[in-house]
């Protein structure tokens, strides 16, 4: 049975950059195929910044090429929005991550908790949300938990780690299930 897929009726959406996702997209488009981009964070400073010089060349060769035939670059954040708008000139439009909207009812349990739930790394802006969270917070009856593996910021967290805030490492399979129920 045939999908009969084609550019007339189908989108291409490659998520993440460098080689494969872009190649692979970029063949299509060829083909008359509509394609978004969503480098998903790795054209992102730091992210480019790591193996530089590798990046750099392979960017001014094939991927910066590639790019100048997308219909529309996608960013996730609006500090990537920024970003992406500054590097590639192009058409970038700002569509965050969905996320479900948590259905309140009478049944809920207050305080409410916040969870941050990612690695431990200065990219990911941990250090900026303790300190808002200690100016604006601190008092609460809500409680703040943050579970993920150090990359380098939990000793400039350690001092927030008090009252309604706690670290709870990295947390894994039916773990990290439970905490999002949570």
């Amino acid at each position: 049975r045939s999908l009969n897929i084609s550019g007339n009726n189908s989108v291409v959406v490659s998520h993440g950059a460098w080689q494969r996702p872009t190649r692979f997209a970029c063949r299509l488009k060829s083909k008359g195929f509509r394609w978004v981009y969503v480098p998903q964070g790795m054209l992102e400073p730091w992210s480019v910044n790591q193996g530089a010089w590798k990046k750099r060349i392979y960017f001014q060769l094939v991927e910066g090429p590639n790019l100048q035939k997308v219909d529309a670059i996608r960013a996730v954040s609006k500090q990537e929005e920024v970003n992406l708008k500054r590097a590639l000139k192009g058409r970038v439009c700002l569509i965050p991550n969905g996320i479900r909207k948590p259905v309140w009812d009478e049944k809920t349990d207050f305080p409410v908790t916040y969870l941050f739930m990612a690695r431990l790394h200065h990219k990911k802006g941990i250090t900026h949300l303790v300190n808002a969270w200690r100016r604006a917070m601190h008092e609460s009856t809500s409680r703040l938990i943050i579970a993920g593996p150090d990359e380098g910021e939990l000793k400039r967290i350690k001092p927030f780690l008090k009252g309604n805030v706690e670290y709870m490492g990295g947390v894994y399979g039916t773990d990290k299930q439970t905490l999002l129920q949570k």
